[in-house]
């Protein structure tokens, strides 16, 4: 077989609008989560919100952030798009 004619790629869906959203919805995350953990004062009214907000932010930087940027690749590969 040569370069030319290889067999076209077992994909059904435009890849690009799927990862575009994800993005900019990881984007969005990146920067409430930034702002969290560099302004908390501004950001919580209270210590109590202070203290179970920014660790949460911390978690959606490290989960949120890797779930946004490897679910959607996952999904292309398997022929699932928007």
């Amino acid at each position: 077989m040569s370069p030319s004619s290889s067999p076209p790629l077992p994909l059904k869906h435009p890849f690009s609008t799927s990862y575009a959203l994800s993005l900019v919805i990881a984007a969005g995350l990146a920067v409430a989560s930034i702002a969290g953990l560099l302004y908390p004062a501004a950001l919580y009214a209270t210590a109590e919100m202070r203290q179970s907000y920014v660790p949460n932010d911390a978690v959606n930087l490290v989960v949120g952030m890797g779930l946004f940027c490897f679910i959607p690749l996952v999904l292309y590969g398997r022929g699932v798009g928007l």
